[in-house]
């Protein structure tokens, strides 16, 4: 990643986030069709399935948003992994810079 820019970086981070909505989409369209076929028996009403039937559908959502949400645990991870990326960028581009400055500080001084 040494030869990456921040804007290279950037853009690629752009595009893992639109991969991670992508997958929150299938994996909720996924989660709503369960709850569709438990639902099917009761009128397609959450409200007249019984209470075991309600606390699935109801685990089944926390689960989902605590792995998939905006504040889940995917999100964090990447976050995280991103945030690290992007330091790391910036750390070189900023060391590049000094040295850059030192060489051409060298070079005012014709050595």
């Amino acid at each position: 990643m040494s030869s990456t820019t921040m804007a290279e970086l950037i853009k690629r981070q752009e595009a893992e986030r639109q991969d991670l909505a992508a997958g929150v989409y299938l994996a909720w369209q996924s989660l709503k069709e369960r709850e569709k076929e438990l639902l099917n028996q009761f009128e397609n009403k959450y409200e007249n399935a019984p209470a075991s039937i309600q606390e699935n559908i109801d685990q089944t959502k926390e689960k989902f948003f605590a792995e998939w949400g905006s504040d889940g645990r995917l999100a964090a991870l990447m976050e995280a992994r991103q945030s690290k990326d992007r330091k790391k960028i910036a750390a070189q581009e900023k060391l590049a810079e000094q040295f850059e400055q030192y060489q051409s500080k060298d070079r005012d001084r014709g050595h």
